[in-house]
């Protein structure tokens, strides 16, 4: 197969997808994400110059007002009811605005509903710009009355996702910077807390169940690791706190909290599902079995969001740090009802949640690093050899040390 690895999309990845698609019904969710690159200008032996931005067009270098790339938009395709994922396109961009993300978007559904696929959902993360992006196609991510989804040109509902891990961050950034959540009863949900059970473990030389380290307190130079958020915002730590509160009366008031990180560590297994057989309740994939419990989660986790409020009386879901909060509700319905749609189109019994999760394109970005000795900032042409690679030899291994789990066969 001759790749020439060039932005745009991908002609080879939609005719790989299409000769699959021939073969039996294909399920997947489309992640769209960017990679930061080097600002370089380079040439190549062909006389071939690299470095300025690049939609897939031909352009005239001659001119000195194009500007100088700095990441790349990479479109991702991942198999809901098989074991594999496809870079479909990239683009070698300075920043887009929602209409041109929009437009760009428009395109690869029509062009993956020409290979025969059913595209079923599209993930992103929390930047403001990808929102505007599906609001453009009609979608509206109010919480009360909303349309988290989008409608294609050939009439197909198309789910969105806020991914979860990335969600899971913002939440914690958000309750760090406030130190103060408020429930509905008027209680707090204090941030001291953490930092109170991470202070008497270190001072008893032991640890009650928990991973919390300095890192886990200190995380604004790794505001990325989503480990560490996962492990704040965990059962453990919530046990932790239960059993504090009858031990120290420093805890006396830490109720609250233990409620609120439950709800929230539940919230993210049941939407980091990667198999039927895990041993906690939440981390199941949603199936038939699990269908009713993860419903009347919902219906419990969704007014308890949308009755916080920070210090001040400003709902947390109509303030500026709203999207984590807002994401984990609208994927939490987009989950429920996907199902539906999948059990009833395609006999799909379960869906692991984890087939939405951008670990994916994370673990894409990861490979085309290790392509170039693990180089953070590849130049346009490093990513381009690199790309073309991975199409070609279809190997997407990324590293241990990479921004999300590794991928294993679910």
């Amino acid at each position: 197969m001759v790749v020439d690895g060039n932005p745009g999309f991908t002609k080879e990845s939609f005719e790989a997808i299409a000769n699959e698609a021939k073969n039996r019904p294909i399920y997947c969710n489309l992640v769209i994400d960017e990679m930061c690159i080097r600002r370089y200008v380079e040439m190549d032996s062909q006389k071939k110059i690299y470095g300025y931005i690049n939609m897939g067009a031909e352009y005239s270098y001659e001119n000195d007002d194009i500007p100088l790339a700095k990441n790349a938009l990479v479109f991702l395709v991942v198999g809901i009811n098989g074991y594999w994922k496809m870079p479909i396109a990239y683009f070698l961009i300075d920043g887009l605005n929602g209409g041109e993300r929009a437009n760009l978007l428009t395109k690869a559904i029509d062009l993956l509903y020409d290979t025969g696929i059913h595209l079923c959902s599209v993930t992103f993360d929390g930047a403001s710009v990808n929102s505007k992006m599906c609001i453009e196609l009609g979608a509206n991510f109010n919480v009360d009355n909303g349309k988290p989804y989008i409608i294609n040109n050939h009439e197909q509902k198309l789910y969105i996702y806020y991914d979860p891990a990335h969600m899971l961050k913002l939440i914690r950034n958000a309750w760090e910077f406030k130190s103060v959540i408020i429930n509905s009863k008027g209680e707090k949900i204090c941030w001291k807390y953490i930092k109170m059970l991470y202070g008497i473990e270190q001072q008893e030389g032991l640890r009650a169940g928990t991973k919390l380290t300095k890192r886990h307190i200190e995380f604004h130079n790794e505001k990325m690791n989503v480990r560490l958020a996962a492990q704040t915002l965990s059962d453990s730590v919530a046990d932790a706190l239960s059993y504090l509160k009858n031990q120290n009366d420093l805890f006396g008031d830490v109720e609250p909290t233990v409620e609120f990180i439950r709800y929230i560590n539940n919230a993210f297994d049941i939407l980091n599902s990667r198999s039927n057989f895990s041993k906690n309740p939440y981390n199941k994939a949603i199936s038939s079995d699990t269908i009713e419990q993860y419903t009347r989660f919902m219906q419990d986790f969704i007014p308890f969001i949308k009755s916080l409020e920070f210090p001040g009386g400003i709902k947390v879901i109509n303030s500026g740090r709203k999207t984590g909060f807002v994401g984990f509700i609208l994927s939490l319905q987009n989950a429920i009802s996907m199902f539906h749609d999948l059990l009833a189109k395609a006999d799909l019994y379960f869906f692991p949640t984890y087939k939405i999760s951008q670990d994916h394109i994370e673990t894409t970005f990861s490979a085309i690093r290790s392509r170039l000795g693990y180089n953070n900032n590849p130049t346009c042409r490093e990513f381009k050899a690199a790309y073309k690679r991975i199409i070609i030899h279809n190997e997407v291994v990324g590293s241990v040390f990479g921004n999300c789990s590794m991928q294993k066969d679910i």
